[in-house]
């Protein structure tokens, strides 16, 4: 297991996937950054929409002072974790988000942008931003200022998860679940492909924790405008390392290898292996179950990493091909044993259902 786990930290760095880790890194540190920074200032997530609608919900059902003795359960201080007055805030946070994910769309379809079309957008608003945060400090800025950042966010999150990387840029619950379920498998059937996976789903919770570190402590001034030039700058070279590709070709391409693959399966089937088509076939259901349930948990699609394993598919196909030429291989057998033996000096040749007249 070590070996594997070895080999995959080498693979980072030296693979055809290393530009891709690295990248995908960089965005989950950033974005860990800039998470923390805005709980800090704000108290809300620039790009984490689960937390705010938490935080909406608490504020919008919790009724303060509720009790009479104004203690909650078991004695504890019966206090709301957000103020009703908040609600507005964070839905307006939430909405700022879906509009900016929707403009991003847009843009990207209608008009073509590429994502470093983007980056000056996101510069600008940063720079605008921070200089109202410098010059005026009222309520009213507080809270309007985390509403447009939320925007220009929802069009980040977009642009990555749609633009080659195929993935939220920061670490999610799936990405821990993902950790837990290779970490298992590598420990029960080492492999590298499972260990490349495990390390890379580690990896990004370390750098998500470290950028939310690295915001909380470092809020001031200035630090906002450095992580959405981060920002800006990776969007920038997104596209050079995320190539894109022809879904629809690779989705032919698969099929026709899978037909290719069920036609030599048939060619080469003999009748005398009829016996251990079943068995073969609940094995090859069992491994297509299992790949199903890993292709779930695959949070990082870019990966080059791929199962030698037949898929689902290809193995329903195989299973019909192959059930479907026994009844015709025991067509043969009883039309081979039908068959009448030829005498010399008959005046007719019976194979059968076949006849013919001796010339």
């Amino acid at each position: 297991m070590c070996s594997h786990l070895r080999r995959s930290l080498g693979s980072f760095f030296t693979g055809s996937d290393a530009p891709k880790v690295g990248l995908h890194l960089a965005y989950t540190f950033v974005n860990g950054w800039l998470n923390g920074l805005t709980l800090r200032r704000y108290g809300a997530f620039s790009t984490m929409m689960v937390g705010n609608t938490i935080l909406f919900m608490a504020s919008l059902t919790c009724i303060p002072g509720e009790n009479e003795g104004g203690k909650g359960f078991k004695g504890r201080s019966d206090k709301c974790p957000q103020p009703p007055e908040k609600r507005v805030f964070f839905a307006a946070l939430i909405g700022s988000f879906c509009v900016g994910a929707i403009i991003a769309h847009v843009l990207g379809r209608k008009r073509e942008w590429s994502t470093l079309a983007f980056a000056p957008i996101f510069i600008c608003v940063a720079l605008l931003v921070e200089g109202a945060h410098m010059l005026i400090d009222s309520p009213e800025s507080q809270q309007a200022v985390p509403i447009v950042l939320a925007c220009i966010f929802g069009m980040s999150a977009h642009l990555t998860l749609k633009g080659g990387l195929g993935a939220l840029p920061w670490c999610t619950t799936g990405n821990i679940i993902s950790a837990c379920f290779h970490g298992v498998t590598l420990a029960l059937s080492p492999n590298d492909e499972d260990g490349k996976k495990m390390l890379s789903n580690i990896l990004l919770w370390v750098s998500f924790s470290v950028g939310v570190g690295l915001g909380v402590r470092n809020y001031q001034e200035g630090y906002l405008l450095l992580c959405t030039c981060l920002l800006g700058g990776l969007l920038c070279i997104n596209d050079s390392v995320f190539m894109k590709r022809n879904t629809a070709m690779g989705a032919d391409s698969v099929g026709h290898q899978d037909a290719g693959a069920v036609q030599a399966s048939s060619s080469e089937t003999s009748v005398s292996s009829m016996p251990s088509v079943r068995s073969q076939t609940s094995m090859g259901h069992a491994a297509g179950a299992y790949e199903a349930a890993r292709a779930s948990f695959d949070m990082m699609p870019y990966l080059s990493t791929k199962s030698m394993r037949p898929s689902r598919a290809s193995l329903d196909m195989q299973h019909q091909a192959l059930w479907g030429m026994q009844p015709q291989a025991s067509r043969g057998l009883n039309s081979v044993a039908n068959l009448k033996p030829i005498r010399e000096g008959a005046e007719t040749l019976d194979f059968g259902a076949v006849r013919g007249t001796k010339p």
